[in-house]
């Protein structure tokens, strides 16, 4: 299943810097590395989720899959 937050892609535009690959002071940004662009935090730059979902799911199982996961919570 494609990730539903980069769309598949496994990037997105750097947080930090807002896509733009510097920052504010005019210095390179350290977390993409100027490029503006970093791996995806939902699939860590894989493109796809590691868990499917199929319409026999109920609603309540769909989104403890997705917002407990600890590529979406980041281990919190």
């Amino acid at each position: 299943m494609d990730c539903y937050y980069c769309h598949g892609n496994g990037e997105m535009e750097c947080l930090e810097c807002e896509g733009h690959g510097k920052q504010e002071s005019g210095h390179q940004c350290g977390s993409c590395q100027g490029h503006g662009i970093t791996p995806c935090l939902r699939c860590n730059g894989s493109g796809s989720l590691d868990y499917e979902f199929n319409e026999q799911d109920s609603i309540t199982n769909i989104l403890q899959a997705a917002y407990l996961s600890p590529a979406f919570s980041r281990g919190r």
